[in-house]
Formats: structure tokens, sequence, C-alpha cells
């Protein structure tokens, strides 16, 4: 397994509180072409949301000093269940220190990924963020194919998972990306 990380330049990290991240993810306006915001499913997270019921996940990243969390989700207007069906995700974990957010990042890529996911190819992905990683993905916690990119700024880990057949690593990428400036300018 090769593992694409991609490892900033070493500055004083910014550091988030939890009150902080909301408006560092994609908002409503800015839904994916296609999608929608869900309000209904857009809320503040807990370790074991993020973890999607990966006890061992969930438990590593609270030892590692998870603080709180939050998601907004996108999906198209298509049934539940349907195939062509799109669905969109950014979350934001945020951590006691950025040491421990570093670790809880590659505890994903290590651990989380190879549970949660089937067939996970890692994309390259640089200059983005503290440090980051992208993978594509045969099938998902969503049960299709798809791809995620999680991205640290600081304190924070910014996972940004998709799934659906017109979905490409490219897209889940941008996005990361946007969420990442954004954090950055933060603390700028």
């Amino acid at each position: 397994m090769v593992l694409s990380v991609s490892i900033g330049g070493c500055q004083a990290a910014p550091s988030f509180k939890p009150d902080e991240v909301s408006g560092l993810l994609l908002q409503p306006q800015e839904a994916p072409a296609g999608t929608i915001f869900r309000t209904d499913l857009s809320r503040r997270a807990t370790v074991d949301q993020f973890a999607q019921g990966f006890n061992e996940l969930s438990s590593k990243w609270a030892e590692l000093g998870f603080q709180d969390g939050e998601v907004h989700i996108f999906m198209s207007a298509t049934p539940p269940g349907d195939p062509a069906g799109l669905t969109i995700g950014n979350g934001a974990m945020v951590f006691d220190t950025a040491d421990h957010a570093s670790q809880a990042l590659r505890l994903h890529r290590s651990l989380g990924v190879p549970h949660l996911t089937t067939g996970a190819v890692d994309v390259p992905v640089a200059d983005l963020g503290d440090e980051a990683f992208a993978v594509r993905f045969d099938k998902g916690p969503e049960g299709t194919a798809g791809a995620i990119c999680v991205v640290r700024v600081g304190n924070v880990v910014f996972l940004v998972p998709g799934s659906g057949p017109s979905l490409k690593p490219d897209d889940v990428i941008a996005i990361a990306r946007t969420i990442a400036t954004r954090a950055t300018a933060v603390h700028h």
C-alpha cells in the first residue's frame, strides 16, 4: 500500500475552537452541481458518527483528544437508494492539538479507510493544508463507489467524502482545497 501524504511548511499551526469550524465547511449556497444541502443530516457530529460505527477508530480518535465536530451533507434530489444518486459530505473534527489531529489523519488512512471501504486506491494530492491524503474506492460506507479527501489544518481534520457514479476524486479534492484555503486564511 502506498500512502500519499503531503506535508506543508514548518510554521506555527493554527488552533481552532469547535465553534469556529462550521463557517469553514461548504455552505448551503455552495452546493455541488446536482446536489442540495440536507439540513436534516447536517449538524454537530460525535466521534462515533465520524467513525461510522467502527469502534476501534472511534476509541483511538477519542484518546487523541477529539473535542467536537460538524458535518454538512449534500445529496442529489433522487430517491433514496437510486444508483444515480450523488452524496457529498464535508466535516470537521476538532482535536486538542495539531499533533493529535495529525495522528488522527494518519489513523484514518491506515485503519479507517481499509475498514470502511473496499478497493481503495491512493490518489495524488499536493499542496493541501498541513497534510492530506485522497483515495478513490470501489465501495464505501454508502455502498457505492466514491472518493474521499482528508486534510489537516492545525488541530482540525477536514473530511470530504463523496459517492455516486458521476463523482470523481478531483471533485472531493477541489472541495477540500476550498475548505483548507478558508481555514488557512483565518489564521494568517
